[in-house]
């Protein structure tokens, strides 16, 4: 089945102009179990599932795409059509009389958006959401998304066929909830299991991982360690290449049942900076920056004594954060972690675990012990993948014993060494290995000499390359944490073009793949490539030793720069989806910039990357990072004393985070700096735009007694030109009226705000205003009103992501439920509130906690004390 990332991953024809399409997936629950059940019985059991399934898409007008084992993948015209046609699919699957008593159930999942075609693949976002949103139904349900649910023509459908509403629930690589709903059908097994959805399975990992060869004892080991309390921190060392990574990874899935709180694994190899660690565990895991206090404290709060397994990947980078790790294991009695590192940590709760590479065989090993022995089977299948004829025999038995011997059992060095066995044919490669081994090796043993192992197999490996494809693979290792091929491509033409005007760089980057010198891989249904960190650190490496890396290093930061500027300035709009996910995405790439920037002392380019994501980390609430960047941002101007743009621009960044982050007394330097140099430079726009936030931070800490005069002189030169910041001019003048206690003014500034971000499709200040405003029609004692922009405001916060704006209207609705005289509803609301505050780590704004506060007194004195609590 595919995922939407079965195209050619390079493909670089047109594509087709992207077409609204109803997709359905299907497959049949457990049948892997199913097939080892009925043995040779399950042919003729599949054989009719084929045959059922392909009667209901005819009737249904589908269009068959795609089918792989028990999997169909269908493209209909229209929703109503896709859920007729599976109605129909469960109806015969759930009457057939099944061979050998078997039960067939099967899932399937329709989703209706945007799709593409390439070169007859369907690709696209909304291929891989239609897939997952199969993937977490149970057999026999019908999953749909609201997109499909609400183009479905209600009034084409048998009285028999309703939909049901299933909430909103986050799957697997896809960064927004998706709300879904099931069919309920008369004539169909009515299906009562919870979907499959993090939101009652909490893990980022694959759930089917790979098995590996020749791990067993390892993952026995690790299980073993994990089931002392006394020591909750098991760190697998090695050499790169061993393995640490993917036996961590098979470790965490196996865990999921035990680990019934959660499963997290965390990649680091992108991260440089040991102040990210912390952030990007609590990005990970869902917890939000406190502003004004240290990170570890919110994500200590949000696991607190649930029984979660982290999973740290590539740690010896990062060693200045090991204190961190230390006290959070500390402060989290039931937290286990696995942590994969070349060395230890040298914490007390730690147990160490040598990672040796995989057994290899005796040089003498005939074919039955090869095919029973981790190296070469690892070998051989690596192997097998590209020559499907291949096997092992006894003519290369011995050839492929020494082989992998002289790779001393490393899975990396084996696969790419297997990779070249398409060229030049085992033997030649063993004549190649023996040769590059000899004369690198120290003959030392050990780690060390293990390390020396790999790299000469890189290095051997690199060696065969042609020149253009040796260019290609020393310039794409400026890519931190992967890449997308057109970025590649756009980044990369001119250079290449001055190196070799031959050079083509699709062919280049799909030999790189081939030779497993690349990796191809994706990301939310996005095709990506990426290099393992061994293989980036040598071509970076080789290119630093080579050629002057300041070129490249220079292209990606203009390249990174422009999409930090482009996707940021959506971040807050009803379009950032797409937006927010490359952000994402590529943020390693992004933080890779900057820290070049910094490194050069390019202040501009740190300017307009700086100011283009500060409003991404505060709407996403990423305050420890940006707080990081500002302090390196912020020193950088300082140092080079220019009175700038770029300076000023930094300063009102920085005004802007620390008010948002709380800190007005620390914002309000920022803040008047930035007008002082705006003014200097006769930028009256610019001027304009600090003093919105200056003003505010200097009326907090005293030094200006009303700001509405220079609010007021914002909003009239901004209204018309510059409707966000017009917009925002009026939301703080209606914060100021509101804390005044002036609640008709206030109401006025935020409906005005409004209609101006109805015109730029701003969702982020709309939840908060409609919520505010909920609170007015509460006090006028229209509960009625106040839902119904209470709902609104949860909608908005659930689909944009936006956790604090969605605690907010719950709570609004624990004062509706007072109004309405359910204190016990009430009470129920505003407790679940506060306990999701405590688990993300945030407080309302003194002027939403007044309002709580009121409702908390009213539910106490309407039910007591004993009562409420």
């Amino acid at each position: 089945m595919t995922d939407g990332s079965s195209a050619t991953l390079l493909d670089r024809s047109a594509d087709i102009q992207a077409s609204e399409r109803t997709l359905l997936f299907t497959d049949i629950e457990g049948s892997t179990a199913l097939l080892e059940r009925l043995g040779p019985s399950y042919s003729d059991v599949l054989l009719r599932h084929h045959e059922l399934m392909r009667q209901a898409i005819s009737r249904g007008g589908g269009t068959e795409v795609e089918t792989a084992g028990d999997a169909f993948f269908v493209v209909f015209p229209d929703a109503t059509s896709a859920l007729l046609a599976a109605v129909h699919a469960q109806s015969l699957l759930q009457s057939e009389p099944w061979v050998s008593g078997a039960s067939v159930w099967v899932r399937m999942g329709i989703h209706h958006g945007p799709t593409k075609v390439v070169n007859g693949q369907f690709v696209g976002i909304d291929v891989h959401r239609a897939a997952r949103i199969c993937s977490c139904g149970n057999g026999g349900q019908i999953v749909l998304s609201r997109e499909a649910a609400e183009t479905v023509n209600e009034a084409s459908l048998p009285a028999s066929v309703g939909l049901r509403k299933l909430g909103r629930h986050r799957l697997k690589d896809l960064r927004y909830p998706e709300t879904l709903f099931d069919v309920v059908a008369s004539d169909l097994e009515q299906i009562l299991k919870p979907v499959r959805s993090l939101n009652n399975r909490p893990t980022n990992l694959a759930l089917n991982q790979p098995d590996l060869l020749g791990r067993a004892i390892e993952i026995a080991e690790v299980q073993r360690r994990l089931e002392d309390p006394t020591r909750r921190l098991v760190t697998l060392t090695g050499t790169g290449g061993v393995g640490k990574s993917s036996l961590a990874r098979k470790v965490g899935a196996e865990a999921i049942e035990s680990f019934t709180d959660g499963v997290y694994f965390f990649e680091l190899s992108s991260i440089t900076d040991p102040n990210l660690v912390l952030p990007t565990v609590a990005k990970t895991i869902g917890v939000r920056d406190f502003p004004g206090r240290p990170i570890l404290v919110d994500i200590a709060a949000a696991v607190g004594t649930e029984h979660q397994l982290f999973i740290l990947d590539t740690f010896e980078h990062l060693m200045d954060a090991r204190g961190d790790i230390g006290k959070l294991i500390e402060a989290c009695p039931h937290l286990h972690m696995i942590i994969t590192s070349r060395s230890g940590l040298k914490l007390s709760t730690e147990t160490i675990l040598d990672v040796a590479p995989l057994e290899v065989p005796a040089e003498t090993a005939t074919r039955t012990e090869l095919l029973e022995n981790p190296s070469a089977v690892l070998f051989a299948t690596r192997v097998k993948d590209l020559l499907p004829d291949f096997a092992v025999d006894e003519t290369n038995a011995r050839t492929i014993a020494l082989i992998c011997r002289r790779l001393e059992g490393i899975p990396l060095a084996i696969e790419l060494a297997a990779a070249r066995v398409r060229l030049i044919g085992v033997d030649s490669l063993l004549d190649r290995l023996s040769a590059v081994l000899k004369l690198l090796k120290g003959g030392g043993g050990g780690t060390e000499d293990r390390h020396r192992t790999l790299r000469a197999a890189i290095q051997w490996s690199d060696d065969l390359l042609s020149p253009s494809e040796r260019s290609v693979f020393r310039l794409v290792s400026v890519f931190n944490g992967g890449f997308r091929f057109d970025d590649a491509e756009v980044m990369l033409m001119d250079l290449l073009d001055e190196l070799d005007p031959d050079i083509d760089l699709l062919t280049e980057v799909e030999s790189l793949v081939d030779n497993g010198l690349l990796l191809s891989t994706s990301i939310g249904g996005e095709p990506r490539l990426k290099m393992l960190d061994m293989v980036r650190e040598y071509a970076s490496a080789a290119h630093a030793a080579e050629a002057d890396p300041t070129q490249v290093n220079d292209l990606h930061l203009a390249h990174f720069t422009k999409i930090a500027e482009t996707c940021a300035s959506m971040a807050l709009n009803a379009g950032q989806r797409p937006h927010v996910g490359r952000l994402e995405n590529d943020i390693d790439n992004i933080r890779a910039a900057l820290s070049w920037a910094l490194e050069i002392r390019d202040l501009r380019s740190v300017s307009r990357i700086f100011y283009a994501l500060h409003w991404y980390w505060i709407s996403q609430a990423q305050f420890t990072e940006a707080l990081s960047w500002l302090d390196k941002a912020v020193g950088l101007a300082e140092a080079l004393g220019e009175d700038d743009e770029a300076t000023a621009l930094i300063n009102e960044a920085a005004c802007s985070l620390r008010m948002g982050s709380g800190d007005y007394a620390g914002g309000e330097p920022f803040g008047d700096k930035a007008v002082k140099i705006f003014q200097a430079l006769g930028d009256k726009a610019g001027e304009m735009r600090a003093s919105l936030t200056q003003c505010i931070c200097a009326t907090v800490v005293g030094k200006i007694e009303d700001p509405s005069e220079i609010l007021m002189g914002a909003i009239e030169m901004f209204r018309g030109t510059d409707d966000y910041h017009a917009a925002l001019g009026l939301i703080l003048l209606g914060e100021g009226a509101r804390m005044e206690g002036v609640l008709d003014a206030a109401e006025g500034c935020y409906t005005d705000a409004m209609t101006l971000l109805e015109a730029s499709e701003n969702v982020f200040w709309p939840g908060h205003l409609k919520q505010n405003i909920a609170h007015f029609r509460l006090k006028d004692g229209d509960w009625q009103s106040a839902a119904a922009l209470l709902a609104d405001a949860f909608d908005l916060a659930e689909d944009f992501d936006f956790p604090l704006v969605s605690n907010l209207a719950v709570a609004g609705f624990g004062g509706v439920a007072i109004a309405r005289g359910d204190a016990e509803m009430a009470a129920r609301i505003l407790g679940a509130v506060e306990h999701n505050l405590q688990k993300i780590g945030v407080v309302f704004e003194p002027t939403d906690q007044a309002d709580v506060d009121r409702y908390v007194s009213e539910t106490k004195s309407a039910l007591g004390e004993e009562t409420f609590a």
